[in-house]
């Protein structure tokens, strides 16, 4: 019988320790995860900031684009209208995608933020764990 009560507390020592070491793990890869979130939302944020002014000057070019177009047409100029609408077109194009990246990087943005969240919810619980194990 003591036997068994000595190798049960050597099992239970032996697995306490690997809890311990694996709280520290999961510190490690949550201040890790913490930091890959920080960098994702900041170069999501740039993305936006970079698709929005590129909408801007979309919609510039896309009033630029109208009023030569008409001053073209009003001038029976054909070959410039055409050629104006096609960068009507092109300027329209343009905006419709780079509105739809400022969309996806905000979502990014958001589920970013909420990993983070996360992140910082685990690190902190781990950090209990460990503080409450002793080492």
């Amino acid at each position: 019988m003591k036997q068994f009560f000595v190798m049960t507390s050597a099992l239970v020592v032996c697995i306490g320790g690997l809890a311990v070491g694996a709280s520290a793990q999961d510190i490690r890869q949550d201040k890790r995860d913490i930091k890959q979130d920080q960098r994702d939302i900041r170069q999501d944020k740039r993305d936006v900031k970079q698709d929005t002014r590129d909408v801007q000057s979309d919609r510039k070019d896309i009033a630029s684009d109208k009023a030569d177009l008409k001053a073209d047409r009003k001038d029976g100029d054909k070959a410039d209208a055409k050629k104006d609408a096609k960068d009507l077109r092109a300027d329209q194009k343009d905006v419709k995608a780079d509105t739809k990246d400022v969309k996806k990087d905000q979502k990014d943005v958001r589920a970013d933020a909420k990993d983070l969240k996360q992140d910082r919810r685990d690190l902190k619980r781990d950090r209990q764990q460990r503080k409450q194990t002793g080492r």
